[in-house]
């Protein structure tokens, strides 16, 4: 009878430190989310490989309108025109990886750039292929 005794009281000793572990990883997850500021925090800057004026340009324009109101956040262009447009996708794909840089361009731009751009960054994006 000790022996049955001793081993409902090892299980309910596992079962109550199982449930201090999970209340307390719990309890730590939650506070990093608090921790976060929201996006975006600062201006976002949206990369056009073409010059001011065109057609790429007003739609970048409009584009970016339309998302500082919608983010309450000034979303601002920068014509980068150059070398096909492939001088914009490289200060794109070089920009820090953290959202607040845009590249909006033609198919050029996004789909031969990334033979010209050999970055980490585009690298490890590598999986990202067109469908066509």
């Amino acid at each position: 009878m000790q022996k049955f005794a001793n081993v409902i009281a090892t299980r309910a000793l596992a079962v109550w430190f199982a449930l201090l572990a999970i209340g307390i990883l719990l309890g730590l997850s939650a506070h990093p989310a608090a921790a976060e500021d929201a996006y975006p925090n600062r201006p976002i800057r949206m990369i056009v490989p073409f010059p001011p004026g065109g057609p790429t340009d007003v739609m970048g324009r409009l584009i970016s309108q339309t998302l500082s109101e919608q983010l309450g956040q000034q979303v601002y262009v920068d014509n980068r025109p150059g070398a096909g447009s492939t001088l914009a996708g490289k200060i794109a794909a070089n920009a820090d990886p953290d959202g607040y840089t845009l590249l909006l361009g033609s198919a050029a731009t996004l789909r031969l750039g990334r033979r010209y751009i050999a970055t980490p960054n585009t690298i490890r994006n590598a999986s990202c292929r067109s469908p066509w």
